[in-house]
């Protein structure tokens, strides 16, 4: 396979999908479904896909980390602040649900114009498209 100098990001993005493993966690990384956001998990780096390459998201907190892995790990799942915050901060008794509206918000900022991928499901979470 080729790579032409015209080519849109989208086709980029389709023929690196047929060359990449269908597994969304091989090698140690976490994928979105449509191949914008990754994780590697052995270096704990996250990083974008724009403008035909990936972009390094440097400065995630971990709780911002800890949430990008959540969504990555559960693609279009709806995910209640409660199972959030089980999930990321260890006991959703001890931290307040608004405390996930401000980290989520925090992550979608960072994560630029991918940052509209974690949409808001009303009355329950967030979900990854």
């Amino acid at each position: 396979d080729f790579l032409s100098d015209g080519m849109t990001e989208g086709q980029l993005r389709e023929r690196l999908l047929k060359h990449w493993p269908a597994d969304k966690q091989a090698h140690g990384m976490l994928f979105s479904p449509n191949r914008t956001l990754r994780v590697d998990l052995a270096k704990r780096e996250a990083a974008v896909f724009s403008r035909k390459q990936w972009k390094s998201l440097p400065g995630l907190t971990p709780k911002e980390y800890d949430l990008l892995c959540l969504f990555l790990r559960n693609p279009g799942a709806e995910l209640s602040r409660e199972r959030l915050l089980d999930d990321v901060w260890g006991d959703a008794l001890k931290a307040h649900p608004e405390a996930v509206d401000k980290q989520v918000g925090a992550l979608r900022k960072k994560l630029g114009n991918r940052g509209n991928e974690i949409k808001t499901v009303r009355g329950i979470g967030y979900k990854l498209y």
